[in-house]
């Protein structure tokens, strides 16, 4: 069970830029917010107790306590929660700000949906709550400050997780054809040399960069053949193989078994 306040308190004047809204509630439980989004706003929220799923797109993730939510601007998403959830949470404009906290989320928070572990607030949403009941300047001040705390907390986590080979090489991929992206081309994108990409990748991922994308390439091509009737010449040019025999040669020599023989032993088509 987590702490629970009697009233949704939501704060919209008097703030500083580029705040534009505070707001702590409590949610109970077989809670469901349909998809929506904020336009002119991020939307970020500390969780203080209970869980949440958040949906964007395709993709979801379960939200936790002590964890902190970023939902950027015009991005649709929906939220579930059976066992409900607290949360202290603010709104941040997306204009430009002396303070650049607009740019700073834009450059940080690149992949969605993403929550992230951060140390627990310096004040409970109970405390947030009375504080701001007397939304004095100096009391909105004082709320601001402890909020930005943990905000800062995050900003530092993902500047440490961006600089990471295999946070990078995830973006890099999402961002090109992983089928056709070479080690030359990853090392313009990192402005890594060769050397040094291949020596950070063995450390973080294990292999080199070749067998990185070789990986990707061979789990495409295994759900292809499992889940598909493509003709093996159509999954060649879909993995950016030459072709039916060149995908032969490569699935054999990283499986020890022909394509053919692992669909025929593998049948899992989708009707």
């Amino acid at each position: 069970m987590f702490d629970k306040i009697p009233f949704d308190l939501l704060i919209h004047s008097s703030l500083p830029q580029p705040y534009t809204k505070i707001h702590i509630f409590t949610r109970e439980k077989n809670y469901i917010m349909n998809f929506h989004s904020h336009d002119k706003w991020w939307h970020i929220n500390y969780i203080t107790g209970g869980s949440m799923e958040l949906y964007m797109g395709d993709k979801h993730i379960s939200v936790h306590k002590n964890q902190l939510v970023i939902f950027p601007p015009e991005i649709p998403h929906k939220i579930v929660s059976e066992e409900g959830y607290g949360q202290i949470g603010v709104d941040i404009s997306i204009d430009e700000d002396d303070r650049n906290i607009s740019r700073m989320l834009s450059a940080y928070f690149t992949q969605y949906p993403l929550a992230i572990n951060v140390a627990p607030m310096s004040i409970s949403m109970k405390k947030a709550a009375e504080l701001l009941k007397n939304p004095t300047p100096l009391n909105i001040t004082t709320f601001i400050n402890c909020f930005e705390k943990t905000l800062l907390d995050a900003l530092d986590v993902m500047a440490s997780n961006k600089n990471t080979i295999s946070s990078r090489l995830t973006q890099i991929i999402e961002d090109n054809n992983p089928f056709t992206l070479t080690l030359s081309d990853i090392c313009s994108i990192t402005n890594y040399s060769k050397t040094q990409i291949e020596r950070l990748a063995v450390k973080e991922l294990g292999c080199g960069i070749s067998a990185y994308l070789n990986s990707i390439r061979l789990n495409k091509i295994c759900s292809l053949l499992q889940s598909s009737d493509y003709t093996m010449a159509q999954i060649a040019e879909m993995t950016g193989l030459y072709d039916a025999s060149h995908l032969t040669t490569f699935f054999k020599k990283h499986m020890g078994i022909t394509p053919g023989k692992f669909r025929k032993h593998n049948i899992n088509y989708i009707d």
